[in-house]
């Protein structure tokens, strides 16, 4: 649901500087206390995933794409990873992803 409004806003976090691509980003980003949600690619590597969810217990991920359709939404190559460093891009993703309301919006 909403693939195209999913695609866009991960465009506009990316030109916002407020993405982290790849794995080893992710982990970095992490690290530093600024991941807030964490997409995975429906086709990353099993040992890919397990490593990201044993190495960030508190951050919320979702699925969602492919490798290839991540790096396409930010203007990049194939991603297994992205981690959203900003709490406003990552509250409309997670709604956007899950498919959850728009608030207030009917």
């Amino acid at each position: 649901m909403g693939n195209d409004k999913v695609s866009a806003m991960l465009g506009f976090a990316q030109k916002a500087g407020k993405i982290a691509a790849g794995p080893n980003a992710a982990v970095s980003a992490y690290k530093k206390g600024k991941v807030k949600l964490l997409v995975l690619a429906t086709d990353a590597a099993p040992a890919s995933r397990e490593e990201l969810i044993s190495l960030m217990p508190q951050v919320r991920m979702l699925e969602w794409g492919t490798k290839t359709l991540l790096g396409l939404c930010i203007g990049k190559s194939p991603r297994a990873a992205l981690a959203v460093l900003d709490d406003g891009f990552a509250a409309v993703l997670e709604r956007l992803i899950t498919g959850g309301s728009d608030s207030g919006k009917e």
